[in-house]
């Protein structure tokens, strides 16, 4: 499972992921902390997390490609140990890192992006402060935004296909969100072969229907025999 931006904690992650539902329904649970996030921020930036987006361009690629590293390390790990069956979950900035994974390795057994991004770009100017550090950066080096998108096209969940067949794939999106706009999941579904999406009527934080969310979770998973 991999957290959101600014969210590394795991009392949050119970919230966004359903860590006890899906302890509970037998799956052992492994919460990714992404690169300038939780022990792994610098101690200059008082927000945990805030360093991934505020150190410039190349500094936000690498950081992408370093949590696709670091996942992939994760899953030998895991196999190296002896499990057989793994999949991959995210919210939000790990939705992004997650449905970016499934067209990287081959060795999950499902993908489940929630609330998930397909422009890192787009979504920075529909993210409040975000969107004022985008601004200073594009005026300090004169770039645009086909600039930006061109720029970090290449890890675009959309850059590559998936490797896994859309019935392991599910698409968790809020009707009302605000700052993963639909228009993300929608390209993503389609991208992915018209693999399920399943709406809830919410914003970008799962809210009430997270019940309903995490029984949809459950039959998913049911369907496919994880």
């Amino acid at each position: 499972l991999v957290h959101g931006f600014l969210a590394p904690w795991w009392e949050i992650n119970e919230f966004y992921l359903g860590l006890r539902f899906l302890y509970d329904l037998g799956c052992d649970v492994v919460l990714k902390t992404l690169p300038h996030h939780g022990p792994r921020a610098r101690s200059a930036n008082r927000v945990s997390g805030m360093g991934y987006f505020s150190r410039g361009v190349d500094s936000l690629n690498h950081a992408v490609v370093q949590s696709t590293y670091d996942i992939r390390t994760l899953v030998d790990v895991l196999q190296r140990r002896g499990v057989d069956k793994i999949g991959l979950s995210g919210v939000s900035l790990g939705g992004y890192t997650t449905a970016l994974m499934a067209g990287l390795d081959d060795r999950f057994d499902f993908v489940m992006p929630l609330v998930p991004l397909i422009s890192i770009p787009d979504a920075i100017m529909e993210w409040k402060p975000l969107d004022r550090i985008a601004k200073n950066f594009m005026r300090r080096y004169d770039v645009d935004m086909r600039d930006l998108r061109n720029t970090m096209a290449f890890h675009s969940p959309l850059s590559r296909p998936a490797l896994l067949p859309p019935d392991r794939l599910l698409i968790i999106a809020g009707m009302g969100d605000c700052l993963a706009s639909p228009r993300h999941s929608e390209a993503l579904q389609q991208h992915w072969g018209n693999c399920d999406l399943h709406w809830y009527a919410g914003a970008h934080a799962l809210p009430r229907q997270q019940y309903q969310t995490n029984l949809v979770k459950q039959a998913f998973l049911t369907r496919i025999g994880f």
